[in-house]
């Protein structure tokens, strides 16, 4: 193995570990969205439909998404490479 090779499996490990800990830390976000309920975090532009909810439903969970702030979330995921386009699709 080169010293690269050893140098980057030292940063890879410290990466698995950080997102281990942020998956942990989701996982915990989502029993508290369960625990209230709540079928997202999220709401797409389709959510009453997708989820098969009424008017006053669907307000309600839209109501409850726009209290929940992801664009920390989102920020950093983007920042990684991955794409968070399709979250409110």
């Amino acid at each position: 193995m080169t010293t690269l090779d050893k140098d980057f499996q030292h940063i890879a490990d410290q990466i698995n570990q950080h997102l281990k800990t942020a998956a942990a830390a989701l996982k915990k976000a989502n029993k508290l969205k369960d625990e209230a309920n709540m079928a997202a975090i999220i709401a797409p532009y389709d959510l009453r439909e997708s989820l098969g909810l009424d008017e006053e439903q669907g307000e309600l969970l839209i109501q409850k998404c726009d209290l929940i702030d992801v664009s920390d979330l989102e920020s950093e995921i983007c920042s990684l490479g991955w794409s968070t386009s399709s979250s409110y699709c």
